[in-house]
């Protein structure tokens, strides 16, 4: 027979994520202050790992270095070694680093899936929340 009441929670040391690294470039660090501010602002920032936020980072810097490539193209197309025309390689590269990018984004527990999955699972984490009373802060739990 399964346990009942509360679910434990895991503890953690209450350490909190850095915005800056001298391992990053300048534009991965811009990507680094952002995410950390997005998992501090989700209350996720606790379970983190300090080198999936890194790498997250730097995908997210190359996705966005990928579309400012592609948004500069005259055109989607190239001429092929065939004579027929095929799409640009860096579209291919575009939506490569975009996956990547959704993929730490998943891990890092910033995308509405994955929070419901640990919303709803033994490894529930508590978001911070601001609420001025208690049903308050029931429902902003039970937001993504």
């Amino acid at each position: 027979m399964g346990l009942r009441g509360p679910k434990h929670k895991p503890k953690t040391d209450g350490s909190r994520l850095p915005s800056f690294s001298p391992l990053l470039s300048d534009e991965e660090n811009v990507c680094l202050a952002s995410l950390v501010a997005d998992l501090n602002r989700t209350g996720f920032a606790e379970g983190c790992d300090l080198q999936a936020v890194l790498l997250a980072a730097r995908r997210m810097a190359r996705a966005r270095q990928m579309e400012a490539l592609v948004s500069q193209l005259e055109e989607p197309t190239i001429i092929g070694g065939n004579g027929q025309p095929a799409l640009h390689p860096l579209l291919a590269e575009r939506r490569s680093a975009e996956r990547d990018l959704a993929d730490s984004l998943r891990v890092l527990n910033l995308t509405p899936m994955s929070r419901k999955s640990i919303r709803v699972g033994v490894r529930e984490v508590q978001p911070a929340t601001d609420a001025v009373s208690a049903k308050t802060a029931k429902l902003l739990r039970l937001m993504p």
